[in-house]
């Protein structure tokens, strides 16, 4: 029986979007594919968990093309994410690692669908006013390059832009999360952005939605190939309501403040982030603030559209209640 199966190549497998995909596949019931992961390190716990539940596992780095190739040979589906944060000391890494891994899963004779999960171009969206969003565009590099340079590719190619993720609260508490203060004995969570209390942040519960949202494109098939779908699960959502939502579920005292661009660089200096980064997160606030449609671009599908109707991507509020905040609440 398995021998008829599809092979489904799912790079990041250990990390929240991959590991979304490959969890999905591996525990859907008839699923038309076997699982391959690919991995730096096939004996780490996390690829070992992975392996436990029926994934093969194979060795193979995005700086490396002739563990790449090896990776993707025989694979019908692909989907591939990279990374930003393991490339921050070497930023424009991340899009040679696309690039590199795309001209490998070009060569695949087997392969009927691929699956980008990247981000759209910021310059692009906002006309070119916020170009310092190099965790964007550098991404939106490899999708230009892949239509470009591989025609054949991009005719099996879906484009998939993945919202802030919900769980960068918890990921990266210092960047994302209210921080906790004490004024005149009245304990506050307080939200400081240099964006407004009315910017819209479309946030997404990776670890739940991507994966299902990948098996809803593959049964799509070619009608999905060359287009966009956003996943997001709160489109309209803004900063003040979810700091509110939060708030209220774990009873905790919440405020909104803004700070300055300036403020927000020297806070981030201060985390020792590099000045491109600096600029790069100063930024977004601004940019998804000014441009509420950032992830909507101009034909893109929402994930929403592609599911089925059992299928709702979960929201903030849900997201909310079934995380662990303890971590957060302790700090």
């Amino acid at each position: 029986m398995s021998s008829t199966k599809k092979t489904l190549v799912v790079f990041g497998g250990t990390g929240l979007q991959g590991g979304s995909v490959a969890r999905y596949f591996l525990q859907l019931p008839n699923s038309p594919y076997r699982v391959r992961v690919v991995t730096r390190d096939p004996s780490s716990e996390k690829a070992q968990a992975i392996a436990s539940q029926g994934a093969e596992l194979v060795r193979g780095h995005l700086d490396d093309a002739d563990s790449l190739a090896s990776a993707v040979k025989g694979a019908h589906a692909v989907f591939l994410v990279t990374d930003f944060f393991t490339n921050v000391e070497n930023p424009e890494n991340e899009a040679a690692q696309g690039k590199r891994a795309v001209d490998a899963i070009a060569q695949s004779p087997t392969l009927e669908h691929f699956i980008w999960s990247c981000l759209p171009s910021a310059i692009e969206a906002t006309k070119g006013k916020y170009d310092a969003i190099i965790h964007f565009d550098g991404k939106a590099t490899v999708t230009d390059y892949i239509e470009k340079q591989h025609k054949d590719l991009w005719a099996k190619t879906t484009v998939l832009w993945v919202g802030p993720y919900m769980q960068l609260w918890l990921q990266m508490p210092q960047m994302f999360a209210p921080q906790k203060v004490v004024e005149n004995g009245k304990e506050t969570y307080v939200s400081l952005s240099n964006a407004g209390p009315e910017a819209v942040y479309p946030s997404v519960d990776v670890s739940r939605e991507t994966g299902k949202t990948v098996h809803a494109i593959l049964k799509k098939g070619r009608e999905l190939a060359g287009k966009t779908v956003t996943l997001v699960g709160d489109l309209e959502q803004t900063r003040k309501q979810m700091l509110e939502i939060w708030g209220k579920i774990v009873g905790k005292d919440v405020e909104v403040r803004q700070r300055t661009d300036e403020e927000t660089m020297q806070y981030l200096a201060s985390l020792n982030f590099p000045e491109y980064l600096q600029r790069d997160i100063t930024q977004v606030g601004p940019a998804f603030q000014e441009f509420p449609g950032l992830f909507l671009g101009k034909n893109a599908i929402l994930a929403s559209e592609i599911l089925s109707e059992d299928e709702k991507l979960a929201t903030w509020e849900d997201y909310v209640k079934s995380a662990n905040w303890e971590p957060l609440l302790s700090l």
